[in-house]
């Protein structure tokens, strides 16, 4: 159900792309930060809003009203007036902190521990205002600063889990559903692309093939056999295989071999007749990723979309792309809050029907016009019925998806079909995607090659 699950966060990660600007999370966020008339907190995807007492910074601290910062957090708060001791209890979580007092009491799951705030409390409009960073630390969050926006990130995983299941029921079930950890899979993939009207000739281009895949754990070894046409190239049946474990992926190809006599710069011919068939080729994913220069947030990103996660839980897969050692970001508020947008949007197409065997039935499906709708509630505001008629002319997108799982074995299908045809401009994009598993308990783990060419260091260089 892997792959399944990757399809459909492929799809809402598309459409995300285009809605994220007009759903409702998502603009609130960017109206209140494009307010510089004050401090603005974010608690995952929702504005904190406070009536009389507003957040002030103090010494590069930001701080605010002690219940109202525990409450909107989802904390229950008690305050005992004659001992002035405050109480809040969220989840597994208890911390005490007596008002004036620097210290705040952290009891989790029975453990006992301490901070020490290095900021005193303050009182304002006979409030007391506490170090928003501390609390949200205590509580077990992550806490970041945006200076040019002057905004506060502070993001709960666990309740941004809740807010999934809550926001897109369909969809947290399907990304709930376990994949057996020993399978052995076939695949077929169909991809078309074509041009029209952007350059002088028509591009047309195909791309086809088959897998055989055994996965056991952690590690992976997938037979591929490839066609391709297309930019005076027409390669037929290439083989290509492909091996992964611990981050590293081995490939060897007859496909360069292939390709190389059909390439018109010498040059580059001449290059590519290095690479052997008869070859291992390795290439340390982490290490790659770790050396181009992305943010260590995108790093993040870019390691678990190639690497995998261990969890087939949305919630986990999203917020492993965004969840650093550090402070949290806006970008990564941003990001959640689109996703939780999007997940809630594309949720009503989706349907997971539990049989009596104990398998699963799955289905999505986008019409041209649903899509349609979606791109006009992204953008339509700005737009008159005329222009609203034309960008609904010119696409046609529709978007299906299948699948059942029986706990044992398991097959899906994908298809996507996306036409733009404005002012002469012509643009085709088909995907047909078909998936089948089966769960071998008999299965061994495969070997990887011990024997290789680690092109690690050449990749990186040649992108310096």
């Amino acid at each position: 159900m892997k792959k399944f699950l990757s399809a459909i966060i492929a799809a809402a990660m598309t459409i995300s792309c285009i809605t994220a600007q007009a759903a409702g999370r998502t603009e609130e966020i960017f109206n209140s930060i494009n307010d510089d008339s004050q401090i603005h907190i974010l608690y995952n995807d929702t504005v904190v809003k406070y009536d009389d007492v507003k957040p002030v910074n103090t010494d590069g601290r930001v701080m605010i009203p002690f219940r109202a910062a525990l409450e909107n957090m989802g904390a229950a708060v008690d305050y005992n007036n004659e001992s002035r001791l405050v109480t809040a209890k969220k989840g597994d979580t208890e911390i005490k902190f007596t008002l004036m007092d620097d210290i705040i009491y952290i009891n989790k799951n029975g453990e006992q521990s301490t901070i020490t705030m290095d900021t005193p409390m303050i009182i304002v409009s006979d409030r007391t205002l506490v170090p928003i960073r501390f609390m949200s630390n205590a509580l077990g969050m992550q806490v970041g600063w945006d200076g040019d926006t002057e905004t506060v990130i502070i993001l709960d995983y666990d309740a941004y889990s809740e807010a999934i299941k809550t926001a897109a029921p369909n969809f947290s079930k399907l990304s709930e559903i376990e994949q057996p950890a020993n399978i052995k899979s076939s695949d077929s993939f169909e991809i078309s692309f074509n041009t029209e009207g952007i350059s002088e000739e028509k591009i047309n281009l195909s791309l086809s093939g088959k897998a055989e895949t055994v996965s056991v754990k952690d590690a992976q070894s997938s037979d591929f056999t490839i066609a391709f046409s297309g930019l005076g190239i027409d390669i037929k049946d290439a083989a290509l295989k492909v091996m992964a474990s611990d981050g590293k992926v081995y490939v060897k190809t007859d496909l360069i071999e292939k390709l190389a006599p059909q390439i018109k710069d010498e040059t580059l011919q001449n290059s590519l007749k290095m690479v052997s068939s008869d070859k291992w080729y390795t290439l340390d994913l982490i290490k790659f990723i770790d050396s181009l220069p992305m943010t260590a947030e995108t790093k993040t990103a870019v390691s678990t979309a190639l690497t995998g996660v261990k969890t087939g839980n949305a919630a986990s897969i999203i917020t492993s792309m965004v969840k650093t050692d550090g402070d949290a970001e806006l970008d990564s508020a941003v990001l959640l809050s689109t996703f939780l947008d999007t997940f809630e949007t594309i949720d009503k197409y989706i349907s997971v029907t539990e049989k009596e065997n104990g398998g699963y039935e799955i289905k999505m499906n986008i019409t041209d016009a649903e899509y349609d709708k979606m791109i006009l509630d992204a953008i339509g505001s700005e737009l008159s019925d005329e222009d609203k008629k034309l960008v609904s002319d010119a696409l046609n997108v529709t978007i299906g998806t299948s699948a059942v799982f029986d706990g044992s074995k398991g097959s899906g299908d994908m298809t996507a079909d996306m036409k733009v045809d404005i002012e002469g401009i012509k643009l085709g994009l088909s995907i047909k995607l078909n998936d089948s598993f089966e769960k071998d308990d008999s299965l061994k783990a495969p070997a990887m090659p011990t024997d290789s060419v680690d092109i690690t260091d050449m990749l990186i260089n040649a992108l310096k």
